[in-house]
């Protein structure tokens, strides 16, 4: 998703034991430190697409979740 020089990918790799997830925005990489379900990881997306980041704010990542970050990601609705 692309919005004005802010953009999003939501990266869903595949690992041994579950799927790790990263957030990206144009000046932030946000690690997900959870190995998630399929079922997890498509449930937090569609939370994102209705605009709840709730969910994915409860997630343990890597370091802190920037506000601005999130401010981002939910600005590109």
């Amino acid at each position: 998703m692309k919005d004005e020089g802010n953009y999003i990918s939501i990266w869903i790799g595949k690992r041994t034991t579950g799927h790790a997830l990263t957030l990206r925005s144009e000046k932030w990489k946000l690690d997900c430190s959870e190995k998630l379900s399929t079922e997890k990881v498509i449930a937090l997306f569609c939370d994102y697409l209705r605009g709840n980041m709730n969910e994915i704010m409860k997630l343990k990542w890597k370091r802190p979740i920037d506000k601005e970050l999130i401010d981002n990601l939910l600005n590109l609705h």
